[in-house]
């Protein structure tokens, strides 16, 4: 048995785990995916660091490396936004808009009552 890390041409690791030795290069299921002995602790902060690649295509030097916090930040912030309509995604507003626009209801609620009336 042999573990296995598949990374792609970024470094983003797309998949770990163990498989047979005899199926260890068929990891891979598409092009511009690549596979290494290893292990990885957490995808989400970890990355794959190589040296170029060589005239086959190949990474040199594959190694796991840890992301940096602004790497880590992007990425979650990305697929945070990605998993959120537009619609419902948060909005940075001040504290002077936000008094603005609880303002303008009272005054639409204030003229709702009057045409009420």
């Amino acid at each position: 048995m042999k573990r296995f890390i598949v990374y792609n041409q970024q470094g983003k690791i797309l998949r770990s785990g163990i498989c047979q030795d005899s199926t260890f290069n068929g990891q891979t299921k598409i092009a511009g995916e690549f596979v290494m002995a290893g292990v990885v602790k957490n995808d989400n902060t970890q990355k794959i660091e190589f040296d170029g690649f060589d005239a086959n295509g190949q990474p040199i030097n594959p190694r796991v490396v840890d992301r940096t916090p602004q790497e880590i930040a992007k990425a979650t912030y990305t697929s945070e936004l990605k998993q959120v309509p537009f619609e419902k995604q948060f909005a940075h507003i001040t504290n002077k808009q936000w008094q603005d626009i609880l303002d303008r209801l009272k005054n639409l609620e204030k003229r709702s009552a009057k045409n009420d009336e």
